[in-house]
């Protein structure tokens, strides 16, 4: 199983790529993690307003409304009967989060980061 990059891992990332003290533990309470929790909530709050994100040279974030509507949910056998009943169930309407990567995002996973 591919190991889960979590906010802790990204905010060390990011401590090592700006040379911040390296001897500060990485908790929770430490600068690094509450500049990439800062980020994040940016995202979720724009996207709660209906907003697009576009992140340069990585991809757009976009919610979109997915409207309600009714789903056949598995078949019923009735003996006799040719054609199986159908079980209707109402889907409320919801809002998905949709990715789209950046080009250049595509093109370095496909290829592979250089340092």
């Amino acid at each position: 199983m591919p190991k889960v990059y979590c906010k802790e891992d990204l905010a060390k990332e990011v401590q090592d790529l700006l040379g911040l003290s390296p001897t500060r533990l990485q908790t929770r309470a430490s600068k690094d993690y509450k500049v990439v929790t800062a980020i994040v909530n940016s995202i979720t709050e724009a996207l709660h307003r209906g907003e697009r994100v576009r992140i340069s040279g990585f991809g757009t974030f976009r919610a979109e409304t997915v409207p309600a509507r009714n789903r056949q949910c598995g078949y019923f056998y009735t003996p006799g009967n040719k054609h199986p009943h159908q079980e209707i169930r109402n889907v409320p309407s919801k809002t998905r989060i949709r990715f789209y990567p950046a080009k250049d995002l595509k093109r370095l996973v496909n290829e592979g980061v250089s340092e």
